[in-house]
């Protein structure tokens, strides 16, 4: 799997989120925040959603602008 190859590179992290909601309601796309998870290896930290979705995503409280993705995983 790609969680077992990449552990040969050392400090890693892996995101995983989609590029845009498409509310079936609404059948296109929408500007609203999508929820994602990061993964580092080693780590155990979270605050506390327990599923991967938009609810969970939004009573954690972290929203940000895309731009601001890469430099917090990366810290």
């Amino acid at each position: 799997t790609v969680l077992q190859g990449i552990k040969k590179y050392g400090d890693y992290a892996v995101v995983c989120m989609p590029d845009h909601p498409t509310p079936v309601k609404l059948m296109t796309h929408t500007c609203d925040p999508v929820p994602f998870v990061i993964y580092r290896g080693g780590e155990s930290a979270g605050n506390g959603a327990t599923s991967y979705d938009e609810a969970q995503a939004a009573s954690t409280g972290l929203v940000m602008e895309g731009h601001e993705l890469m430099p917090f995983v990366l810290s």
